[in-house]
């Protein structure tokens, strides 16, 4: 049994287990109970254990709960990761430019998908469902681009304090924080060594900034200075 949840994206508390409410994703947000009752036919939910991938496969998917990873495939120096989308997030279908992408689960994860043509006709018929999907793709943009963004910061501390600072804000704020990932894919999210990963978490947790409880999740125990950490600029959205 899962306890209620607020997510930063959702209106109210809502259960854990996936496939209870997709209507709050902010997909939905503003259309009626009469627009809900027309789009749900179309809506399907899927349980991803950790380490599945999910296919998309011509379909509009929005991540519910849990996290997952992006990756670039078949890369010269293998995959690589390059992003984490969590709940509230959009997930595109892959196109021929990114054809050998990945989306694998990090954790027990829900998702919402929806046929693409479906999702083209609905929106001729619900003006308000076709604003929001548009809202909704360009702040998928926005957060890859961030994304890209955080590589750019000026010093490796920026760049370790930025994405802690992000993982937080992405799941709640939760007391403790799950970074699921590897020291080595923290270091291609950041453009880093997973030597200066491994470096940098400890300085911070050093200067008590943050505990580690585990190598994958924290506690961050100064939040005023691990965003002091982080720098500004480009950066700032990502974490808001």
């Amino acid at each position: 049994m899962t306890a209620p949840y607020r997510h930063p994206w959702a209106e109210e508390d809502i259960d854990l287990l996936p496939g209870t409410s997709w209507t709050r994703s902010r997909l939905f947000h503003g259309l009626t109970a009469a627009d809900l009752k027309r789009i749900e036919p179309h809506i399907d939910l899927h349980r991803l254990e950790r380490g599945d991938t999910l296919a998309l496969h011509g379909r509009l998917g929005i991540v519910l709960t849990g996290a997952l990873r992006e990756d670039a495939c078949d890369m010269p120096s293998g995959d690589k990761i390059l992003g984490v989308a969590f709940p509230g997030d959009l997930l595109c279908p892959g196109g021929q430019r990114v054809a050998r992408a990945r989306t694998d689960a990090l954790t027990a994860s829900g998702i919402m998908t929806c046929d693409l043509d479906d999702l083209a006709r609905l929106m001729e018929d619900v003006s308000k469902l076709a604003t929001n999907v548009i809202r909704e793709t360009q702040a998928c943009v926005i957060r890859s681009v961030d994304w890209f963004h955080l590589r750019g910061r000026q010093t490796a501390m920026e760049r370790i304090a930025g994405l802690i600072a992000t993982f937080s804000a992405r799941q709640g704020h939760p007391e403790t924080v799950p970074l699921h990932l590897t020291r080595q894919d923290l270091g291609h999210l950041t453009a880093l060594t997973f030597e200066t990963v491994s470096r940098t978490i400890k300085t911070l947790e050093r200067d008590g900034i943050i505990d580690l409880v585990t190598p994958t999740r924290v506690i961050i125990r100064d939040h005023a200075r691990l965003l002091h950490a982080t720098g500004t600029g480009a950066f700032a959205p990502l974490a808001a």
